[in-house]
Parts: structure tokens; C-alpha cells; sequence
């Protein structure tokens, strides 16, 4: 998985504006190299909602509880 975030260049705008998080879901190859799978793009100015999201995309991208697999 891969975050990123991606401010605006648009200088027009008003600054207030939440900068976007893009959230990138790869798979491993047969070769070991990672592929990307799924991507989404979440601008949320609450950041106990942005990860409540995020952690939703993931759970339904790779199809399991993150909570779950935590060992």
C-alpha cells in the first residue's frame, strides 16, 4: 500500500482546503514485483475520518479485516 499527498497548484483556490491522499493497493507478482491493483483519492478535512475511510477502501480492495490479520 502506498500514500501520497497531493497539494493543489491551483493558487486561485482558497488555502483552507484539505490537500488529497491518494491510497494506492498493489499485488505481489509471480515474479516479486508489485503491480498496481487499485487506487482512490480521499480529501477529507477530519483526519480521524480520513483514516476511518481509507482503512474501509483498504478492507474492500484486498477483501479482509485489517484488525483480523494482525497477529
Amino acid at each position: 500500500m502506498e500514500l501520497t499527498k497531493h497539494k493543489d497548484s491551483d493558487f486561485s483556490k482558497k488555502s483552507g482546503e484539505p490537500s488529497v491522499i491518494r491510497v494506492r493497493i498493489f499485488k505481489r507478482a509471480m515474479n516479486e514485483e508489485f503491480v498496481p491493483e487499485h487506487y482512490e483519492d480521499f480529501q477529507l478535512e477530519s483526519l480521524g475520518e480520513l483514516a476511518e475511510q481509507i482503512e474501509k477502501y483498504v478492507q474492500l480492495a484486498i477483501g479482509a479485516n485489517l484488525c483480523e490479520n494482525i497477529e
